[in-house]
């Protein structure tokens, strides 16, 4: 699981992050730097065979710019995270599925967003959570949205835009 109390100040500080690991050497060699950031290239290409998949160029474009990974997309997501300001992913194996883990992984975060916010002290940077915790589920991936709402999320619509289903908790 990752995630963050509020992806504004996530956002402010990531320069950092692409400076320090992806401009490492092993940084860069795990995850080039694209040709070009001036335009985001499509999520999915065609795959060799039929079908499609996943675009690495994509995936690397997203990785050196956090207004793409996280703040900026189809109509609607500005709102949706200048509102839910919290965001978390979660990836269980299989093994571990359907036996608590989840649960508790998701209740640890939403109590660690709370503690964060409640606990800065003057001179940190302002975290502010919004109205709670805003997640996006692959719309290859909708079988995990009755887990969600089982733990207070509810579908945010607008994700269907992107291919996704975006699901939202408040927290006030």
């Amino acid at each position: 699981m990752i995630g963050c109390p509020d992806v504004f100040a996530f956002a402010d500080a990531y320069p950092r992050f692409v400076a320090e690991v992806l401009g490492g050497e092993q940084g860069r060699a795990d995850v080039p730097a694209p040709d070009q950031l001036d335009r985001l290239e499509p999520w999915s290409v065609p795959a060799e065979g039929g079908g499609t998949k996943v675009n690495g160029t994509a995936m690397a474009q997203m990785a050196y710019n956090v207004r793409w990974l996280l703040l900026e997309g189809v109509e609607g997501k500005e709102e949706l995270v200048g509102t839910y300001r919290a965001t978390m992913h979660i990836d269980l194996l299989p093994d571990f599925q359907g036996k608590g883990w989840g649960k508790q992984m998701i209740e640890r975060f939403v109590g660690s967003v709370k503690d964060a916010v409640a606990q800065q002290g003057a001179g940190d940077p302002k975290l502010d959570y919004g109205k709670g915790i805003q997640i996006g589920v692959s719309g290859e991936n909708t079988k995990v949205i009755p887990f969600y709402e089982k733990l207070q999320f509810r579908v945010y619509e607008g994700g269907e835009k992107e291919g996704n289903v975006w699901l939202v908790r408040d927290l006030s």
